[in-house]
């Protein structure tokens, strides 16, 4: 969220020594009904008026002040409070709003340093902004001990426990944050912040589609909440739904035009279907207010090199990895764009870290190849190129989903799980899993916990109690990277349906899912399910681009197990091209070529290189036998 979205404090309209105009009472007693009725743009409109009808009533300036830090405004919150301090309010009264709009400025010591000059009204509010305050100065142990203080002082009061929700979740305490979120809808069931909150803990934890109905429970309360909007947007675009994506998004864009956020969800939906000209413009609408956001960056460095671009594509990319230098698609875009702009030795630089783990996509291993050579280094990108060349299937898949395993912020988990895997790494495996043992066991609400648990199992030959681990994770969060695990894990403990069925499972909430669909497809094309294995792979290829020869290679198994060998030949050759030293890829193509009337010479020299570079593949020796009868 751009704005921070916390409840104000109690009612203060009651204070100031001079007697209001009666149209000035009229309107903030309606401006406090919408108010309480989560209607902030209302109750908007009624402060201003009051404000007009009697500008020297310091509660008129009041209100317009809770109003404005309701709706994350922090410019007119920090204009109304000065009014009302020049309409003759106590400075006391002011403080605690004073110190909440310091926060929405992104000045947090400001708003600790204006809270200290001693009491003000709302000591449970006080005590929750200067967790809010201490959270933004990185200062965990001080946020908790307000958090603590502010529950002893009130602890029914929702917002509060809407607070210790976020800061739990900043903790990737997954579990506690949904604990708190229902004890403060509990107590405040129109409480508008709790309700957007429990809808992304739903999206998290149970999918997308399940989110949707709480998402739409929480517009219920505050139609014209804009965080809510934008992440109901969000979340439909994510789920296919993107003509219902793109009426949410218009609405919150004519509810608040000056907010970017809508106009970037939009230029998300214009990249996806191709339009990167529509989405370029609705990128430089945003007026730089979204250029530091990571999510901004990618985007725009994707459609700048989609557009020929590339130098500027490469800027982006290179912008986003000084801040996430663990960002694998900036580091891919930044190898793309490079090669493309000519600049080898920056290409060749992004690529050497993505090839020193375990990588999926084949792209990924021939781009660094492609990197390598182009960079003039003595040598030959051979074992790059070899990497490449096998075929991932389901377990190569996981690989993609392990990037994004670690996505912890805070706590005892951000330092313990780098340490475990370098465990890992290192083939110390007891260390890890006595260390994996004890991460969970403290931190039980968090899924990366049971993740780390689940890889330092697999790496012990534990398969079994890797998949429980991964089932633990995954009942806190719905997660593709914990799924693909769990698939791996099934898998290897010859549970196929089961592995099946949590696959399946999972896709049901989160549909366009890249890298469980493309485990799906092996799935279909193992079962000689060609139509679903061809329909699967034939939305990745439109929305990846042609450049995986992976997803060539299985379409044109498909289309061969359909009897189009036409159609097999041409995307196994473009998949040939891409990685001429796969057997699988030159088998396939030699048996295409075969069966489609091609060269029968051809067919056969592909069919003994694909012998010549895995002799021992029963299917491939099989092929070349064919040629010989």
């Amino acid at each position: 969220m751009l704005a921070l979205a916390v409840s104000v404090g109690p009612t203060e309209a009651g204070a100031g020594p001079d007697a209001p105009s009666a149209e000035a009472r009229a309107a903030v007693n309606r401006a406090l009904g919408y108010e309480r009725s989560r209607d902030y743009r209302a109750a908007r409109v009624e402060a201003l008026n009051a404000v007009r009808a009697d500008p020297a009533w310091s509660p008129a300036h009041i209100v317009q002040a809770r109003v404005a830090i309701a709706l994350g405004d922090a410019i007119a919150a920090s204009e109304a409070i000065d009014a009302a301090r020049e309409s003759g309010a106590d400075p006391a009264s002011l403080r605690t709003l004073s110190a909440h709009a310091a926060i929405l400025r992104g000045e947090p010591q400001e708003a600790l340093d204006i809270l200290s000059d001693g009491p003000g009204p709302g000591q449970a509010y006080a005590a929750r902004l200067r967790a809010i305050a201490y959270r933004a100065l990185g200062d965990t142990d001080s946020a908790g001990a307000a958090l603590d203080a502010a529950v002893a002082i009130d602890p029914r009061d929702a917002a509060t426990w809407t607070e210790i929700s976020r800061f739990r979740l900043s903790n990737a305490d997954a579990l506690g944050a949904a604990e708190a979120i229902d004890r403060a809808i509990a107590l405040d069931p129109r409480d508008i912040d709790a309700a957007r909150i429990k809808a992304v803990l739903v999206r998290d934890r149970y999918g997308l589609i399940a989110s949707l109905p709480w998402f739409e429970a929480a517009l219920a309360i505050a139609p014209s909440d804009i965080d809510a909007l934008v992440e109901y947007g969000a979340t439909l675009g994510d789920a296919g739904r993107y003509t219902d994506m793109l009426v949410v998004l218009r609405r919150a864009n004519a509810l608040a035009p000056r907010d970017p956020r809508p106009l970037f969800l939009q230029a998300v939906l214009a990249a996806r279907a191709g339009n990167y000209t529509l989405a370029r413009s609705l990128l430089e609408k945003t007026g730089g207010q979204l250029d530091g956001q990571p999510s901004y960056m990618l985007v725009r460095g994707l459609v700048e090199n989609s557009l020929g671009a590339h130098s500027t594509a490469s800027n982006w990319a290179t912008r986003l990895l000084s801040r996430q230098p663990g960002n694998e698609a900036a580091r891919r875009l930044l190898i793309d764009a490079s090669l493309a702009a000519g600049s080898s030795a920056t290409a060749w630089s992004a690529a050497a870290p993505l090839v020193r783990g375990r990588i999926a996509d084949s792209w990924d291993l021939l781009g660094a190849a492609q990197a390598y050579a182009a960079s003039g280094q003595a040598g030959q990108p051979v074992d790059l190129i070899d990497q490449a060349a096998v075929f991932p299937g389901v377990t190569g898949a996981i690989a993609l989903g392990e990037r994004a395993a670690d996505d912890t912020r805070g706590g005892d988990a951000a330092t313990a799980l780098p340490a475990i895997r370098r465990a890992l790494q290192e083939g110390n495996t007891a260390g890890a899993d006595v260390a994996a043992f004890a991460l969970a066991r403290a931190a039980p609400g968090v899924p990366d916990a049971r993740i780390i648990q689940g890889d330092v199992a697999m790496a012990a030959g534990r398969t079994g109690e890797a998949a429980t681990h991964y089932r633990e994770a995954l009942s806190i969060r719905v997660d593709e990277a914990a799924t693909l695990r769990l698939v791996d894990a099934l898998m290897r403990s010859g549970k196929r349906d089961a592995a099946i069925d949590a696959l399946t499972g999972f896709l049901s909430t989160t549909p366009r899912a890249i890298d469980a669909n493309r485990v799906a497809a092996s799935f279909y094309l193992d079962a000689r399910d060609w139509d679903h294995g061809i329909a699967t792979l034939e939305a990745l290829r439109a929305r990846l681009g042609g450049r995986d020869a992976v997803i060539l290679s299985q379409l044109g198994r498909a289309y061969l197990g359909k009897g189009q060998a036409s159609r097999a030949r041409d995307l196994l050759r473009a998949a040939y091209e891409l990685q001429p030293g796969n057997a699988g890829v030159a088998s396939l193509f030699s048996l295409a070529l075969s069966r489609s009337g091609g060269s029968r010479k051809a067919a056969r020299d592909l069919a003994i290189k694909a012998v010549a570079i895995e002799s021992g593949n029963a299917t491939y020796r099989d092929r070349l036998k064919a040629f010989e009868r």
